[in-house]
């Protein structure tokens, strides 16, 4: 990769982070969610965190009437148990 290349990029992700994403705070209540989920489904740390975050975020959508949250992820178990857990889920490997 260019100089170029590393400046054009990291432009584009503050521009994502800025007005495309929306950031989900680690907060005690992610932290909880992620310990129930992890007892649950044979999760690792972060994984449990992230499927953790998804899931509350879903359930703010659906109490505010909003469409549901489509959980994101190319690892096949980790949307397996997103589905599991009432998360429309999609790969993107499975679209190449």
């Amino acid at each position: 990769m260019t100089p170029e290349g590393h400046v054009q990029i990291l432009a584009a992700l503050d521009y994502d982070f800025t007005y495309r994403y929306n950031l989900i705070e680690v907060t005690t209540t992610v932290i909880d969610t992620a310990r129930l989920l992890a007892n649950r489904h044979p999760l690792r740390a972060y994984d449990a965190v992230q499927l953790a975050s998804a899931w509350l975020a879903h359930q703010e959508r659906l109490r505010t009437g909003l469409p549901p949250l489509t959980f994101v992820c190319a690892d096949d178990r980790l949307t397996g148990i997103a589905q599991a857990e009432g998360l429309l889920a999609d790969n993107p490997n499975d679209h190449s």
